[in-house]
């Protein structure tokens, strides 16, 4: 009986070795998996032909065409970056969205985009795009002090350059004669001439960041810290409601329903933050969720559905204008997932931002939420390194989280059933970078870092904590070496609190080791032979052979997650590329496409060798092949004959010997993975494989001896080799070959 072929391994290939760098081969190297789904959502908008398109942070759009219950990506841009906003006009329908660098157009709901030709400067990180009734479109781009205006639909582009007020543009909205007023950083400014020149009309001082204009012409401003601001006329101004009074939240965005039914969306760091809504034009709010999650975009369509963008779930809809809400996020995999790890139970788990922990128990393909209630109510998510996750030898989950701000609250939350439930700020609760990172050593004491309260350790599983010090430092990445040191990488550009930094006597002293003033020193990881790598965005790869006393430059560019498996094997998600190594650093191979992205966050190997990546905005990619290498093992067809006839109608079985030496131990073989010429081994009853150890050289070393079916072997009367294949019950693969005289 014939061993049926898992699917999955039609998409598996092999490594093409070289004898100083791995060469890829043609199969591509990662694919995506089918999630975590959700993303930083921040703009929501409705097309003429019915289709609700959502705008990603991370550079990408995604089209749903039933009403938000299930999405799917639109095509990429030419340039494909980050920060989406896109908007439709009015007037011709086109879609345009805009990204890092460019504006582009879609004249067929995101099939296919092109360039407009809006003129690239240098320091553009994010464009704001708006279009007024009239079709008129603007571009702001927020590095400030800059705007283009386009009056043929994005064929050309006049900059506004000499008339704009020095600060920076946050919104939009036009009243009902066409002037346009723009919120800026320095309150609210109106244009009457298109944008050629602008008049400050209120709220200066206040930072604006939110404007919308309601059916009775009304303009609301939203401002820090939960502010509503309403004018009657464009130029005085009364504040009319404070919808969340909490130090960092900020109105984001406004949408108008029927019957006087207005929607606020707050963002910030600290809770409190949801959709807020009125029923009697502005005069009360109260809050009307989903959850206590940031909202970057609302948006009602003709049915009065609201949709509102979120910062890392993705999108809800309320069908009963805002009486309950359904998170609809079905196919669309934009989570920033910055930390992988794999749990007890081969389970993986990924940290995405703002959006809780999923739980992954099929390599991918189907993802779980794990305690939303915890996650989306501790404010934003977030993490400045490599090591947000981390496991003791017990199976006990540690998850450093936090907010980047001085008054939001983080610390570490533990889970002691694989994650599904978790027990809330377990160690220091902080502010500031609360708790960026975590590591757990060889004896399960777990160090947590945050740069306003410094270093921790736990020796007792979290119950207590101490204080080790390191406060105020910029530490991005923690790890433990063989020898008990502790290492702490820094991320700032500032010398004085940025670099390597080594404790030698369980953190009671701590010594900075090397680059400092080296720009973002970011991830840090230990060799199985004990060599230390780490990457700089400056300075690139760096190792070090003496538990972290001296460094050594193995490359010059490297930015991103470094990872090594346990056969040595070197990774590191380098920007745009990928880099490997098989020598300890000596020589990299270089991997371009297809390439997880746009960027790579953490990797993760699971127990069979294959390496998982999370990404900025585009979920968890997963390695096509696994990262152990091909061993090539002897082999012995028919042991004692010679020549080793084949005959392929004989309907029996062949005997194949795979031989133990010195550096290999056969016993290890899975014999169920194992194949000659494409045919697997036999299986008697109850699904045993036809397999025995024996010494067939008499060299002293227990061989494995197989029985392959003859009638499924791929040869011909003209084959002259059979190739055997296989994998070891730690997921190395093996290759061998011997020679046959194939009987017709």
């Amino acid at each position: 009986m014939k061993k049926r072929i898992p699917l999955w391994t039609l998409f598996v290939s092999f490594f093409l070795l070289c004898t100083t760098a791995i060469a890829f081969s043609q199969t591509p190297f990662w694919q995506p998996t089918n999630g975590p789904e959700g993303g930083d959502v921040t703009s929501i908008v409705f097309t003429p032909q019915g289709s609700v398109l959502a705008a990603i942070r991370a550079g990408s759009i995604f089209r749903s065409t039933d009403n938000g219950a299930s999405w799917t990506p639109a095509a990429p841009f030419p340039d494909y970056r980050g920060n989406t906003s896109i908007a439709i006009s009015p007037k011709s329908g086109s879609i345009f969205a805009a990204a890092w660098y460019d504006v582009v157009r879609s004249d067929n709901e995101g099939a296919s985009w092109v360039n407009t030709g809006l003129p690239r400067l240098d320091g553009w990180t994010a464009v704001t795009i708006w279009i007024k009734r009239d079709g008129t479109v603007f571009a702001a781009p927020n590095s400030c002090n800059e705007m283009y205006r386009s009056d043929d639909n994005g064929s050309s582009w006049t900059s506004l350059h000499d008339g704009l007020p020095s600060t920076c543009f946050t919104s939009f909205d036009e009243d009902s004669l066409g002037q346009v007023y723009a919120g800026t950083w320095n309150g609210i400014y109106r244009s009457s001439d298109n944008g050629q020149t602008w008049d400050q009309v209120g709220l200066a001082g206040q930072g604006v960041s939110a404007l919308g204009v309601d059916p009775h012409g009304h303009i609301f401003a939203g401002s820090e810290p939960g502010l509503i601001f309403r004018s009657v006329d464009g130029t005085s101004w009364e504040q009319v409601a404070s919808v969340n009074p909490r130090v960092s939240t900020r109105v984001t965005c406004f949408a108008f329903g029927a019957g006087g039914k207005m929607f606020a969306g707050t963002s910030g760091f600290n809770g409190g933050n949801g959709i807020f809504w009125s029923e009697n034009d502005w005069k009360t709010w109260s809050y009307v969720g989903p959850r206590e999650i940031s909202i970057n975009a609302v948006a009602i369509n003709s049915f009065g559905h609201v949709f509102v963008g979120t910062t890392g779930a993705g999108v809800y809809r309320s069908t009963d204008a805002g009486g309950t809400w359904a998170r609809v996020t079905q196919g669309m995999r934009a989570t920033e997932s910055f930390s992988l790890l794999f749990n007890a139970n081969g389970q993986l788990l990924a940290a995405a931002r703002s959006g809780g922990i999923h739980r992954s128990d099929d390599q991918g393909q189907t993802w779980n939420l794990l305690d939303p209630q915890l996650f989306f109510s501790s404010g934003m998510l977030w993490t400045g390194g490599c090591s947000a996750l981390a496991m003791t030898s017990a199976g006990v989950i540690f998850y450093a989280w936090g907010g980047t701000y001085e008054w939001a609250k983080g610390g570490i939350a533990r889970s002691r059933d694989n994650g599904n439930t978790w027990e809330e700020r377990v160690g220091p609760e902080v502010n500031g970078l609360a708790a960026g990172c975590v590591a757990i050593d060889h004896r399960d004491y777990v160090y947590a870092f945050s740069q306003s309260a410094g270093m921790y350790r736990s020796t007792d599983g979290g119950a207590s904590w101490q204080y080790i010090g390191l406060q105020g430092y910029a530490i991005s990445s923690i790890a433990t070496t063989p020898a008990g040191s502790i290492l702490a990488s820094g991320y700032d550009y500032t010398p004085e609190i940025s670099g390597v930094f080594r404790s030698t006597d369980e953190g009671q002293n701590w010594t900075r080791v090397g680059l400092h003033n080296q720009g973002g020193v970011g991830c840090i990881t230990v060799s199985p032979n004990g060599h230390i790598f780490l990457t700089s965005n400056i300075t690139g790869i760096h190792r070090s052979t003496d538990d972290g006393q001296t460094w050594v430059n193995v490359h010059p560019t490297g930015i991103g997650p470094i990872a090594i498996n346990s056969e040595g094997r070197i990774f590191v998600g380098n920007g745009e590329e990928f880099l490997s190594s098989t020598d300890d650093g000596a020589t990299w191979a270089h991997n371009y496409h297809p390439y997880p992205g746009p960027w790579l966050l953490d990797f993760a190997f699971d127990s069979e060798g294959y390496l998982y990546a999370g990404t900025w905005g585009d979920g968890v990619w997963r390695s096509t092949e696994t990262t152990f290498l091909v061993k090539t093992v002897a082999i012995d067809i028919k042991p004692g004959a010679y020549p080793n006839t084949v005959n392929l109608g004989s309907g029996g079985a062949v005997p194949v010997a795979i031989l133990s030496s010195e550096s290999f131990d056969a016993t290890t073989v899975d014999p169920l993975s194992v194949t000659l010429a494409g045919s697997y081994v036999r299986l008697k009853g109850k699904g045993t494989p036809m397999a025995s150890f024996e010494d067939v050289n008499k060299d002293g070393l227990l061989d494995l001896l197989v029985h392959v079916d003859t009638e499924a072997l791929d040869l011909t009367d003209t084959s002259t080799e059979a190739v055997l294949e296989g994998k070891t019950f730690s997921g190395r693969r093996i290759k061998g070959t011997d020679t046959v005289k194939v009987i017709p």
